[in-house]
């Protein structure tokens, strides 16, 4: 992949605008975590030398606390390492629960975001899960947390907080637009045309 792959080591690379500057002036820039992979945010200078020296990539607290965890599993789309790891929603409440059918697929959230926001693009909202032979289909809190942010696709696209917000509503109205009168037209309209074919039906083959 070049470059603009999803699967670049450094977020920086897909993340151009990921700066920050503290109260005291210090400006720090947002890393992966080489432990669990996980976004961090370090000093812009430390950074400088991770990108440098690939093996000194930064560390979240709870792993030079703890110790890396296993690695975790490629992107199920990309097929690379992750980056800005994203799961689906647990929901687990008196009325319902989707423990049963949230799969376990991880995702690089930039490549997610993308392929959301295509179906969204496209008017879709019954969005199906992208990993192999899986079936699960996206809550609505999954999609919320998809765009509660801005990303950046697998294509170095920058998807910003505005554009994120409006995939949002554009995705709450399809989901909430009446389908059943849009069906209704359609069957009508298959039925205008079944009955100009039988009017215009050969007599003699009739008979």
């Amino acid at each position: 992949k070049d470059s603009t792959s999803c699967a670049a080591t450094s977020p920086a690379a897909r993340e151009p605008f990921a700066m920050s500057t503290s109260a005291s002036g210090s400006v720090y820039a947002r890393a992966t975590c080489g432990g669990c992979r996980q976004t961090v945010w370090v000093l812009a200078a430390s950074q400088t030398a991770s990108q440098a020296a690939p093996a000194k990539l930064p560390k979240c607290r709870r792993c030079e606390l703890l110790g890396a965890p296993p690695p975790p599993p490629p992107c199920a789309i990309c097929m690379e390492p992750l980056v800005d790891p994203h799961r689906y929603t647990k929901v687990d409440n008196e009325s319902w629960s989707n423990a049963g059918e949230r799969c376990n697929h991880q995702f690089c959230r930039g490549c997610l975001g993308a392929y959301v926001a295509h179906a969204v693009e496209e008017g879709r909202w019954n969005i199906r899960c992208p990993g192999e032979r899986c079936g699960y289909r996206l809550l609505g809190a999954d999609v919320r947390r998809v765009f509660a942010r801005r990303f950046v696709a697998p294509d170095a696209t920058v998807v910003d907080d505005d554009a994120a917000r409006g995939l949002l509503q554009r995705y709450a109205a399809l989901r909430g637009a009446d389908h059943g009168a849009h069906l209704r037209l359609v069957l009508r309209g298959a039925d205008r045309s079944d009955g100009a074919g039988a009017g215009d039906a050969d007599p003699a083959a009739v008979g």
